[in-house]
Formats: structure tokens, sequence, C-alpha cells
């Protein structure tokens, strides 16, 4: 449970533990979220708390009671995140008092992959672990829409059903998940404008008018952002040996000018031409699994067990 905060040579600015001796018996997990001087925290154990940036030091913290099982977003003086209850709550930032709560279906759930949520102008929107996606007004949580995503044989086993991340593009939500259905949302209304038969887990990037994507077995989508037709497939693995290719799963991939960046669950980093989608060439960071791919000042960062990885 402690916070390392480290400067770009790696040096230790400050570490901090606002656990006690039993809380750090129980490994709790920590969900970060930043906002200008600040460092918000939600955690396994159900505790929320505010950390001061620049020296660590502890602002807040509260106890909710329930776990959280989504990413946390930070907006002026509020936040927003999901409980393991589907209850939705916007707390005060000043305080970690609640402001308003959307009550979904009352069931406690263990998510294997924390939930998504993205806010536009008047809006929250959130997936659910029935794989609904919602849209809530984010200033007083009055519903907007519900979108299902998944059928209703699958929603009654929420644990098999893992989405990525919500993209908001201009007045689209996009979203894939684990059981075969990529969607383009309308962001006013909830309506789908398409979807396509791709089995993905992972985050979609959006450049300009198309969408790249990576299914589950390694293969490289580019999607019409508009229409959904599929404009091109790549094999990413092709170049791996089929034995080691049945054990490799892409964990997350960033894109910059001229390349792919794909992290797998063996250690690697696949570098791939993004005019092409043929491979140019796979570096090893780690031995064992390490994160989806993280850029900060023209670097690229991965986590592993106990180790962060920089790349220049």
């Amino acid at each position: 449970g402690s916070i390392i905060r480290f400067n770009d040579d790696s040096k230790i600015i400050w570490k901090v533990n606002h656990y006690d001796k039993k809380e750090r018996k129980l490994k709790p997990l920590l969900n970060l979220s930043l906002f200008k001087d600040k460092l918000l925290v939600a955690d396994s154990l159900s505790n929320i708390y505010l950390v001061d940036l620049n020296n660590g030091k502890l602002l807040w913290k509260s106890d909710h009671k329930v776990s959280f099982i989504s990413d946390i977003k930070i907006e002026n003086d509020k936040f927003y995140v999901l409980d393991a209850t589907n209850t939705f709550i916007c707390f005060s930032l000043l305080n970690g008092k609640k402001v308003w709560t959307f009550e979904g279906e009352n069931k406690l759930i263990n998510s294997q992959k924390k939930k998504s949520l993205i806010l536009d102008k008047n809006k929250v929107i959130f997936n659910n672990t029935k794989g609904e996606i919602i849209a809530l007004n984010k200033f007083n949580g009055n519903l907007l829409w519900i979108t299902p995503t998944v059928s209703y044989a699958e929603s009654i086993k929420p644990y098999l059903i893992n989405s990525s991340e919500l993209v908001l593009n201009h007045n689209e939500v996009y979203l894939s998940n684990n059981k075969n259905s990529f969607f383009s949302i309308d962001v006013n209304n909830g309506l789908v404008n398409w979807s396509q038969n791709i089995n993905s887990n992972l985050r979609p990037i959006i450049i300009g008018d198309l969408i790249l994507t990576i299914s589950l077995k390694g293969y490289l989508y580019i999607i019409d952002k508009d229409s959904g037709n599929i404009i091109r497939i790549s094999d990413i693995l092709k170049s791996l040996k089929i034995k080691k290719r049945e054990k490799t799963s892409i964990n997350g991939f960033v894109v910059d000018k001229d390349n792919i960046y794909a992290t797998t669950s063996l250690g690697q980093i696949i570098v791939i031409n993004l005019s092409n989608g043929k491979e140019k060439f796979i570096y090893r960071a780690s031995r064992s699994n390490i994160s989806k791919p993280y850029v900060n000042s023209k670097k690229l960062f991965v986590i592993k067990d106990n180790e962060i990885i920089k790349i220049n």
C-alpha cells in the first residue's frame, strides 16, 4: 500500500504509507487519479483518501464500506466512481462526502477488470458489471440512457464479461468486449451507430477517421470510424512459434506517428509499422508478464511485479 513518487532519474522524492499494520497485511490494491497538485486514491479495502502530491501528506481519508471497481474521474471539486454493488457515486474532492448516488442492481460483484468511465460536458458515462453502458447527468445523477452490450444470458454471468475502456470521440463512445462485439454508440441518446464482430478487451485508439484495436488472438484491426467497416487486419503475432503464440496475450498498446508498441504477457514489446501493419522487431523487456505500455515525456514505461521499466 505504499505510494512512491520518483523523478526522471529514478530518485525517490517521497514514499508514504497511509495504512495501519492490519490493513497492510491485506495487501490493498490502489487506484490512483491525479488532479493538479493532489493525488486521489481509491483502494480494494473500500478506503478513499486524498494526498498532497508535493510531499505525500494525507489530506483526508474515508471508509466507504464497499470496495471500488472502476476508474476514478475528477472534475473541478468532484470525483466519480463505481462501487462493487453497482452503485455509482459522485463525491466531493474537498472532504470525501457524497454529493449524489445512482443505484444499479444491488449485487456484490468481484470484477475481474476495472470498469471504465468518461465525462463529457454534461454527462458521466460508464459501464457496469452487467455489460450495460449508462449515461447520467453529472450534476445530479439523473439517468439519461442505458444501452446493453451483451445478451441477457451473458449479463447474468458478469464475471465472464471483460470490456475495453470507453473512448469518447466527438459525439460517439467506442468500446469492445470479449464477447465478439465492438460498438460505436451515440453519446446523446445511447443508440448504437454500428457494431462489428471483433473480440477485444483492449482500449481502442482513434487517429483521425480510423480506429485501431487488437483482438484477443493478436490481430490488429483498422476500422473506419464513421461506418465501422474493417479496412485492414494484420497478424502481429505471426513470427511467434505456435506453442509460444498460444501462451501469448496482448496487454495493451500505444501509437506514435510511425509505429504501434504492443506489450505481451511474456514480457515482450512488439513494434509494428503503422503504415503496413507488419512487425518491425520484438524487444524483450522482461521474462515475465508486463503491463500495458504508458508514455510520458517521450519515454515508454511498463510495469512488472515490483519493478518499473523505462525505455527511451
